[in-house]
């Protein structure tokens, strides 16, 4: 493993609470089936194949977390506005398209 991906790593679950360390940890440990250490030795020394698991489990936590939608600012900006009622599929014809 190279060291530049590992502090990469590294420095990528600094960005998590303890709450969700621990979470990514024992989620970790069930799925590998051992006990595992997330320091910035362990990470560097891992085999790819686990190291790719545990950087795609934490950036994937980070993602989420940074890209959650805030709902009630969604529903706020939405709320008095008259959305459609219907769905339909298929192609739309030019008359309906210019009666809209």
């Amino acid at each position: 493993m190279r060291s530049d991906e590992a502090l990469e790593l590294w420095n990528s679950l600094k960005l998590l609470s303890m709450e969700d360390k621990e979470s990514i940890l024992e989620a970790l440990e069930n799925y590998f089936g051992k006990q595992l250490e997330l320091s910035f030795r362990n990470l560097s020394r891992m085999d790819r194949e686990e190291f790719q698991i545990i950087q795609s489990v934490v950036n994937g936590l980070i993602l989420t977390q940074k890209y959650i939608p805030d709902i009630q600012l969604a529903y706020e900006e939405v709320k008095n506005k008259k959305l459609p009622s219907t769905i339909s599929f298929g192609c739309i014809s030019q008359e309906k398209k210019e009666k809209n």
